[in-house]
């Protein structure tokens, strides 16, 4: 476990694969983060970030109502200084480079490893510092 400190951030998680969203949840849970939203569908995504203020989006690139991509630029639109990480179980450099075109902040290949989030949050704690 790490020894930062999360309790501060809200995260939100957009997977239509329900075990990706429980085990990304667990790991959040374990790491203290301060609130958790989940989203199955890029709606669902679009509206809590209308109600919300969100600090992280872990959005898969692969929904079954909208690309992740095309989610994301409308992310940003709502919120330009939300910081979106990708996910796929498909890290090729075209989905990679795909994301960081669309102004994704990162880009994580599942399958999720408690090391993997660490690493990401703390990559939000240094851009929040420098916005």
């Amino acid at each position: 476990m790490s020894n930062e400190n999360f309790s501060q951030i809200t995260v939100l998680m957009v997977d239509d694969e329900s075990l990706m969203l429980s085990v990304l949840g667990s790991i959040c849970s374990e790491l203290r983060v301060q609130k958790i939203l989940k989203a199955h569908t890029a709606k669902q995504a679009l509206q809590a970030h209308n109600q919300e203020k969100i600090d992280i989006t872990f959005l898969d690139i692969e929904m079954p109502d909208q690309n992740g991509l095309l989610t994301l630029k409308e992310i940003k639109a709502i919120n330009e200084n939300n910081y979106v990480l990708m996910l796929s179980g498909n890290g090729t450099l075209d989905n990679v480079k795909g994301a960081q075109d669309a102004g994704a902040n990162s880009f994580i290949v599942k399958p999720y490893s408690t090391k993997k989030i660490v690493k990401a949050l703390k990559q939000y704690l240094i851009y929040k510092e420098k916005s």
